[in-house]
């Protein structure tokens, strides 16, 4: 059996680190980083969903198998919809101010 031991535990959010062990065992350190990835996190999201309304992803295939012109469906314009954001933490809030 192999022996598992923690000697790192890191959390990106700005919770506090939650964990059924005792984080403040001697030899266990404790990091947390908040903020660290929210605006990279907001952005992936965005180009997500825009990926997602253009259909980008069925002109790739099209275009990869040389067929660019023929059946690729254009996909939707963003301008005029109406996006709903769920969860107003930091990304959630990013994600609001950049769009």
């Amino acid at each position: 059996m192999v022996q598992v031991t923690i000697k790192l535990m890191s959390k990106l959010a700005r919770r506090e680190v939650e964990s059924p062990m005792n984080a403040l065992s001697p030899g266990i350190k404790v990091s947390n980083t908040p903020g660290a990835v929210v605006a990279s996190t907001a952005d992936v999201g965005i180009f997500l969903l825009i990926g997602a309304i253009r259909n980008f992803n069925h002109g790739i295939f099209e275009l990869r198998r040389g067929n660019w012109k023929n059946n690729v469906s254009r996909g939707h314009d963003p301008e005029g919809k109406i996006m709903g954001v769920l969860g107003m933490g930091d990304i959630g809030q990013v994600v609001v101010f950049i769009s």
